[in-house]
């Protein structure tokens, strides 16, 4: 994880140019305070948080001949007012809506107010098989909040954001810590902004089975994993969440050799796990985190931790040393995966 922070026009635009593609700044408020947090996901696809101040950022004609560049980014914009312009084309950030636009050609950005927070995905544009003709009809309008993959998308880059700060912590008196590239993250991000863009540009005329069993999947893990403390989180809940049928649930998770109830109980159980190896957690008694992990019952959550973990949750707590980081569900001793 890379956090920088400007005070200064000079600063902010190398900050953003190091973060993102080179980029001038055409102006900044008074007093202006900026950071940006970068977390790279896999090779040519990170994920940020922008805080700033009213500034101006533009990427020029000139930059563009000068920096050449194929990447998209792609805004979830969560506080104060902003607009990009590309292609001839102004948009009003919405609150929670999405945007993107192409480092490829000129753009500006700007923000008269002060407090903006944003989170940023850039991807290569090739990641998403997209051409000239798709970028520019693309590129430049405002996208809906209500769309629910991209709510899934922005949950999804926050936890990013979040996780390396807590390992970080976790590990401070020890060597740096630096997450592992994983391809497959990057890779659904990917399927997570193709449905976005599928949906807020061709909408799927038979809901959400329109945009493919993959892309489907993936959009039901994403909010499994956001609503792992729901204890109303069920396979019927999730079925009327996202339009489709138990049928058709069941057959999307056959394909990974799973049921959709079996899912959220590993993953309900892969959270305990974390939470019970946490040293910062210690003061939370296990009835506290079995609840976090969405398990109403004690009993219940202590059965299935030990058929998963051959332990109680007292038992790998106790075996867990008070400085340890977070363990791995693979490599605890004496742990399987949890059926």
């Amino acid at each position: 994880m890379e956090d920088a922070h400007a005070a200064s026009a000079d600063a902010w635009e190398q900050i953003c140019s190091e973060s993102f593609v080179p980029l001038r700044v055409g102006r900044i408020s008074e007093g202006f305070r900026g950071s940006v947090t970068r977390v790279p996901v896999t090779p040519g696809v990170t994920v940020s948080e922008v805080r700033s101040g009213a500034s101006q950022v533009l990427r020029t004609a000139r930059l563009t001949r000068s920096t050449p560049s194929e990447d998209y980014l792609f805004v979830v914009h969560l506080g104060g007012v902003g607009f990009v312009e590309q292609d001839s084309r102004r948009a009003l950030l919405p609150i929670r809506g999405g945007i993107l636009y192409d480092s490829s050609r000129p753009y500006t950005l700007s923000f008269p107010e002060t407090d903006i927070r944003e989170l940023v995905l850039q991807v290569p544009r090739s990641l998403l098989g997209h051409g000239d003709r798709e970028s520019r009809e693309r590129c430049g309008h405002a996208i809906s909040a209500d769309i629910p993959a991209l709510r899934v998308l922005g949950a999804m880059m926050t936890e990013i954001l979040r996780v390396p700060e807590e390992a970080a912590s976790e590990h401070a008196s020890g060597p740096a810590w630096k997450p592992a590239p994983d391809p497959s993250v990057g890779w659904a991000m990917g399927e997570l902004l193709s449905s976005v863009l599928d949906t807020a540009f061709r909408p799927p005329a038979h809901g959400p089975q329109a945009l493919g069993r993959t892309a489907t999947l993936r959009v039901i893990q994403a909010h499994i994993t956001e609503h792992l403390a729901d204890p109303e989180l069920t396979p019927a809940t999730l079925a009327a969440r996202h339009s489709v049928s138990l049928r058709h649930l069941h057959a999307l998770f056959a394909g990974t050799g799973t049921t959709p109830a079996a899912h959220i109980r590993q993953e309900r159980l892969r959270l305990a796990h974390r939470q019970l190896s946490r040293p910062s957690n210690r003061h939370l008694t296990i009835a506290a985190i079995a609840r976090r992990s969405g398990f109403t019952d004690l009993t219940t959550f202590t059965r299935a931790f030990r058929r998963a973990y051959d332990r109680t949750p007292s038992e790998h707590r106790a075996a867990t040393p008070p400085t340890a980081g977070t363990a791995s569900m693979a490599t605890t001793s004496g742990s399987r995966s949890p059926k």
